[in-house]
């Protein structure tokens, strides 16, 4: 359920960067990239999230170590880009 929920999420907020119409196609405005870029950290820690689902209901341990990873390495990587987007503007 908490996986569903997060794709939802996502999936609203990703919409929601990409209607906005730019003044010209290839760009995109700050408020719409770090929109995008949390929209697709929801996409990542919702398919952690059906991964662990998948180890409890399994009762492996190896799905719960992977989603773990997936997680980590998303909010890792994630907040990264968000830095990188918040100084694009900037020289």
């Amino acid at each position: 359920m908490l996986g569903g929920r997060l794709l939802f999420t996502a999936v609203r907020r990703i919409d929601a960067s990409i209607r906005h119409e730019p003044s010209a196609p290839s760009e995109l405005s700050d408020a719409d990239l770090g929109t995008l870029v949390r929209g697709v950290r929801l996409v990542f820690l919702a398919a952690a999230s059906f991964t662990a689902a998948a180890g409890w209901i399994l009762g492996e341990a190896v799905p719960l170590v992977i989603a773990l990873v997936i997680a980590g390495i998303d909010v890792v990587e994630t907040s990264f880009l968000l830095l990188v987007a918040s100084r694009r503007g900037s020289p």
